[in-house]
């Protein structure tokens, strides 16, 4: 199988918990100023695929990440004879991982796009904010070159609200889902797609205070009284998803469809005690958010041209009423792929390893 990823980003754009990317932290690379960050598929049903996106840190929290860098791409060892492609810019200068297949492109220019898609099996965008007006292009290439499956940037927390349209955040992927049952409108077409949807990334989220405990700051933010389950998922879980949906038993029950996993079910209230009783930390007494009250400012501040309050509308999509965040598990897929979900003991040891503690 021939497997494609694109990236459209460009340096400034915010990277938040819900870019559209499957990745393993290379934990080495953890005192550099740049954290690299690697996307990987599994070997047995397809290539290893590895990319590094080179980040900066920011002060604020993982949802604040901004691109330092154009996106590199790094193929590993593939046993099951599998190519993997990455896609460059035509105007990109920034070296490539020696042994990797890459290929520059002109993103905008569509016979170009078919003819790099023509032959290739899969085409997975890895766009963070992805706008429909430049997706749809690639859409359209890979369903010229008959490419068999495309899986578009989710990767967030819901998409099967009708309210979700509303939310800065998400409207354009809800418009490139739209476009993509329009142009794709049953399974007998050549082309397909499967989107992957997976709550917060749980390793950044956790680590930046996301999600109730800060242990950088050592305070803690509850929203709406910080009860209110969400589904996470790590991110080594993401890529797992990514590869057993390749297998050939589970490729055509994904056709056209969302698929959704997480690694576990939490709380605000919950992490904070356990991240509290592993560190060591009194998180003393937390922050109450009313979340239509955070919506309400960060609207204000948007029309003020404040772009960094766009990532409020996340915790409008986790715990707003009608957003259905809180029905994740409707529409979880982690049974028929195979995924365990994790208990309370395995979710305090994935706390440890992202905490180092």
């Amino acid at each position: 199988m021939q497997v494609q990823c694109c990236t459209l980003s460009k340096v400034g754009v915010d990277l938040n918990p819900e870019v559209g990317v499957s990745v393993h932290r290379s934990a080495d690379l953890e005192p550099s100023p740049l954290e690299a960050i690697t996307i990987r598929i599994h070997p047995r049903y397809c290539s290893h695929i590895t990319v590094l996106l080179h980040l900066k840190r920011s002060p604020r929290s993982c949802s604040s990440l901004h691109f330092d860098q154009y996106d590199h791409y790094q193929e590993s060892c593939d046993p099951w004879g599998h190519e993997v492609t990455a896609i460059q810019r035509k105007d990109s200068t920034k070296p490539t991982p020696e042994g990797l297949k890459t290929t520059k492109v002109d993103y905008q220019n569509e016979d170009e796009l078919i003819s790099t898609f023509t032959g290739q099996d899969v085409v997975i965008s890895a766009v963070p904010f992805p706008q429909l007006n430049s997706e749809k292009i690639i859409i359209d290439a890979c369903i010229a070159a008959s490419v068999k499956r495309f899986i578009p940037s989710e990767y967030t927390t819901m998409m099967e609200s009708p309210l979700t349209i509303n939310l800065p955040i998400a409207k354009e992927k809800v418009l490139i889902r739209q476009y993509l049952n329009s142009v794709i409108p049953d399974t007998s077409s050549p082309t397909t797609w499967t989107s992957i949807n997976n709550g917060a990334f749980f390793d950044m989220a956790l680590k930046y205070g996301v999600l109730g405990p800060n242990p950088i700051t050592k305070e803690a933010v509850f929203h709406d009284g910080g009860d209110k389950e969400i589904a996470v998922s790590l991110l080594n879980d993401i890529a797992t998803a990514i590869v057993k949906l390749l297998e050939p038993t589970k490729f055509e029950a994904a056709a056209n469809q969302p698929v959704y996993i997480c690694s576990a079910v939490i709380t605000e209230r919950r992490l904070t005690k356990m991240v509290s009783e592993i560190l060591g930390i009194d998180f003393g007494t937390p922050e109450d958010v009313d979340v239509k009250k955070l919506i309400e400012e960060s609207d204000e501040r948007l029309k003020r041209g404040d772009m960094a309050a766009v990532i409020d509308h996340y915790f409008q999509m986790m715990y707003g009423e009608g957003y259905m965040g809180g029905e994740f598990m409707r529409f979880n897929w982690n049974e028929r792929l195979g995924l365990r979900i994790m208990d309370e003991e395995e979710v305090r040891g994935a706390v440890r390893e992202i905490l180092g503690a």
